[in-house]
């Protein structure tokens, strides 16, 4: 999994090998959610809107969705965490 996400340019985290593959990764980082290109750009935090349609998309709530994607490396536009706020972060 981690090789195939780096072939598409992404930069994971070290320590990434053994990371697992699931039915819907690639909608998940599918700007579109429908599993192809345009992919989300790491370098921009992923927006909260993402996170929600990924959530009705796959069936996965809100912070499963969000811990999925930071594993990839990804940052997110929201605290997903309700006891947690970061300054300048939409809460929950």
């Amino acid at each position: 999994m981690a090789a195939r996400l780096a072939a598409l340019g992404y930069q994971l985290p070290p320590k990434l090998e053994g990371i697992h593959n699931e039915a819907d990764d690639l909608t998940l980082v599918s700007r579109d959610l429908d599993s192809t290109q345009p992919w989300l750009d790491q370098a921009d935090p992923v927006p909260p809107v993402h996170l929600l349609r990924c959530a009705e998309r796959t069936g996965r709530g809100v912070r499963e969705v969000a811990a999925r994607l930071t594993s990839f490396g990804f940052t997110l536009g929201v605290d997903a965490d309700p006891h947690r706020r970061r300054p300048g972060c939409a809460r929950w």
